[in-house]
């Protein structure tokens, strides 16, 4: 007489959940959006700075170049953190679907 196969829940898994890797951490990505954030404020408050000063001194190109600067890598650390707060959304989400969980 044949034998009914029976099956096992998790059964069909290819490795334990303990074993998974964690998800990236959200921190840097919140800690380069808010740097940025702030580096661009300051850069808007160096400008209007430069504005009111310019009367007062013939050259405040160093200033101007200082503000442009700040500004890029201002910009540029922000898009970062955006970037990275998304990747690691993402992946988060990719391995709680993998694992059959919910993510955090």
């Amino acid at each position: 007489m044949p034998q009914i196969a029976s099956f096992v829940d998790g059964g069909q898994a290819k490795a334990f959940v303990e074993d998974a890797r964690a998800a990236p951490s959200t921190a840097p990505a919140d800690a380069a959006t808010g740097a940025g954030a702030s580096g661009l404020g300051i850069s808007g408050y160096l400008y209007d700075l430069q504005n009111q000063l310019s009367p007062f001194s013939y050259t405040s190109e160093w200033i101007g170049r200082v503000v442009v600067v700040l500004a890029i890598a201002s910009a540029l650390l922000a898009i970062g953190g955006l970037a990275w707060r998304r990747y690691a959304n993402r992946k988060a989400k990719r391995l709680a679907a993998a694992l059959g969980a919910e993510p955090t």
